[in-house]
């Protein structure tokens, strides 16, 4: 707590870029969320038809990307998953990008139905 600071700044940036990175693609997709005001987690609502254990379960499954389900935080953390910006960089783009195929997948099947 006494030690040098200057590394605080630079890790606050890192974590802003990453939110406002998946709080983008979220929106984009229809996974409606908000800015956190303070930390290193994003929540968002799983969409119509999940619970968050199966909304998780469905990701993870078809694209790779892993979640946390809110069930795991309390009864009202169900319906919702928690997506963390601790991950490096390189890694949060390649799962975002498998989210967004996802979804495109999801909305192509939903037309054509």
């Amino acid at each position: 707590m006494d030690g040098p600071q200057e590394c605080i700044k630079e890790h606050n940036k890192i974590y802003q870029r990453r939110r406002d990175r998946i709080i983008e693609v979220l929106n984009r997709i229809g996974l409606k969320a908000t800015p956190p005001k303070a930390s290193l987690y994003i929540w968002t609502q799983c969409p119509p038809g999940y619970n968050s254990a199966e909304f998780a379960s469905a990701l993870l499954e078809e694209t790779g990307v892993v979640v946390t389900p809110g069930l795991g935080y309390g009864k009202s953390g169900e319906n919702y998953i928690r997506l963390s910006l601790t991950i490096p960089d390189n890694q949060l783009e390649k799962g975002l990008q498998h989210l967004a195929t996802w979804h495109g997948k999801k909305a192509a099947v939903a037309k054509t139905a």
